[in-house]
């Protein structure tokens, strides 16, 4: 696990997977502690407030029915108070049927209910008798009251005990919340800070070590204590600091001997110079003989050049005679394609025509069925028959033409064709003629070219043997100048120290990188 945290990657994944956790862990929480809570509502509102929804509703409807038989005298009521009684009782009946038994949840609800029960068939009997009193009637009535007065305070008891619980709970849940995201925040603050140190602290050293050899220091040292990226990052810095330190070291070696073989130069200058005078001579001479040999091959290359001119011109315009008959022959087949496309044209007229007259057809029979109202339509879908009759005709007419004049062109095609493998043998043999006074007239211009260039390059050799003397009196001086330069080029090297330190180094570095990092 410890080697595993030597890379940058495996610390930002444990880093994020960490801070990933806690927050699956805080929301986690919150969902549990929030479901709870709207357990606890849910049981609230299902069970104590629907058994207190269910009491009030008893408790109004016998209310009801005590005001009613507190207007009556003598236990005689009308039909419509009878309703209205028996309406209130069945009130009673379907509240305490949603009450009990699901919605008692204590035993002392337990009890109260079976008193409840108990009183309310006492007092229906003494309601239903003709010689209850009125004084009877009100001492049940205020018993089943209270009983069930008692009853809604306990449920409201119970009400307010489940709240408090809720309450309770969902204060231990946003305890454990905030506790959770102080623990979070803290341990996200740790993660922070050692992500931080295992980042900063490298990087401050290669900056370092950046500033130092930007001074012109060789000789600054890394640590060796990284085993991350950032330890890689540093062995390639160093890599490159002994690499640059061997460089300067060959440039500063390099420098001083140009400086030495800049002198061995200057020497050399003076011997080339009195060959170059020398070669100079033997070229003008060596430029009259050759001169006189051009003046001979030229005219003969022109006379060549003659010939090859009139064979190309008599070799075009046979072409041109064959480009002519090619195109005779393209325009033959292209007529013959005309045809065709013609003739499947007028075939499809003709089948226009048989199917407009077939409609027209049916449309006569339609005709016909409607009596006089379609004797009009009749007439016209007689003259439309005629009319594709007639279109019929003509294109029968027009395809037998066609198919003359496609054959005709099928003919004069064949004697095109025959014509043009004629003239194609004639340009055949017209361009070997021309090939063979092309190659002569080629050869005889390679040649007088041939001398033309041996005659310029004799020049150029003159000429280049002048400048070559000025250009050994420019070569003393860019030796001197390059020596100049090379001693500029040994104070810019000197501008970089510590190279004994930074050789001494580079030992141990290219060993710990030649090992695998762990």
């Amino acid at each position: 696990m410890r080697s595993a945290l030597h890379s940058v990657k495996a610390r930002l994944c444990l880093a994020l997977g960490l801070i990933i956790l806690l927050l699956v862990a805080i929301g986690v929480q919150g969902i549990v502690s929030n479901h709870q809570t709207q357990q606890a509502i849910r049981a609230i509102v299902d069970d104590n407030v629907q058994a207190m929804i269910e009491l009030s509703t008893i408790r109004g409807a016998t209310g009801d029915n005590r005001t009613l038989f507190a207007r009556v005298k003598g236990n005689v009521f009308s039909n419509a108070q009878r309703q209205e009684i028996e309406k209130n009782r069945k009130l009673v009946d379907d509240a305490w049927n949603r009450y009990s038994p699901e919605l008692i949840s204590s035993d002392e609800q337990r009890q109260n209910a079976k008193v409840f029960v108990q009183q309310l068939q006492d007092l229906r009997q003494l309601v239903d008798s003709d010689h209850a009193s009125d004084t009877q009637i009100n001492t049940v009535y205020t018993d089943l009251y209270k009983t069930i007065t008692q009853l809604y305070l306990s449920s409201r008891k119970a009400t307010l005990a489940n709240y408090q619980q809720s309450l309770a709970d969902y204060q231990t849940g946003r305890t454990i919340i905030i506790a959770a995201i102080l623990a979070a925040l803290l341990i996200a603050i740790a993660i922070g800070w050692w992500l931080a140190r295992g980042i900063l602290r490298p990087l401050q050293e290669a900056t370092d070590f950046s500033t130092a050899l930007a001074e012109g220091n060789l000789g600054v040292r890394l640590s060796t204590r990284y085993r991350d990226e950032f330890g890689r990052l540093l062995d390639a810095m160093a890599t490159m600091r002994d690499k640059l330190t061997e460089v300067i070291r060959d440039v500063s070696h390099n420098a001083r001997t140009v400086a030495s073989i800049s002198g061995e130069l200057a020497a050399s200058n003076e011997n080339l110079s009195q060959r170059t005078q020398e070669q100079a001579a033997s070229l003008q001479e060596t430029a009259s003989a050759l001169e006189q040999i051009t003046n001979t091959v030229s005219q003969n290359a022109d006379n060549a050049g003659q010939a090859d001119t009139l064979a190309s011109e008599v070799s075009t315009q046979a072409k041109q005679g064959g480009e002519v008959v090619d195109e005779a022959i393209v325009a033959m087949r292209e007529i013959d394609a005309s045809s065709k496309q013609i003739s499947n044209i007028i075939g499809m007229i003709d089948e226009i025509a048989f199917q407009t007259n077939l409609l027209a057809l049916n449309a006569s029979v339609e005709a016909a069925r409607a009596g006089e109202q379609g004797r009009g339509f009749a007439v016209v879908a007689q003259e439309v028959r005629q009319l594709a009759s007639r279109s019929a005709d003509a294109a029968g007419e027009i395809k037998q033409l066609v198919s003359e004049s496609a054959q005709r062109v099928a003919r004069g095609s064949e004697l095109f064709n025959r014509s043009g493998e004629t003239l194609a043998q004639i340009v055949t043999n017209v361009e070997k003629v021309t090939d063979l006074v092309s190659e002569i007239a080629v050869a005889s211009r390679e040649q007088s070219t041939g001398i033309q260039q041996i005659n310029l390059a004799v020049g150029e050799m003159d000429s280049v043997t002048q400048q070559n003397a000025t250009l050994v009196e420019e070569s003393t001086t860019v030796t001197s100048s390059l020596q100049a330069q090379a001693e500029q080029l040994t104070q810019g090297v000197s501008f970089f120290h510590g190279f004994e330190e930074a050789s001494g180094h580079s030992q141990g570095m290219h060993a710990r990188l030649a090992s695998p990092a762990t």
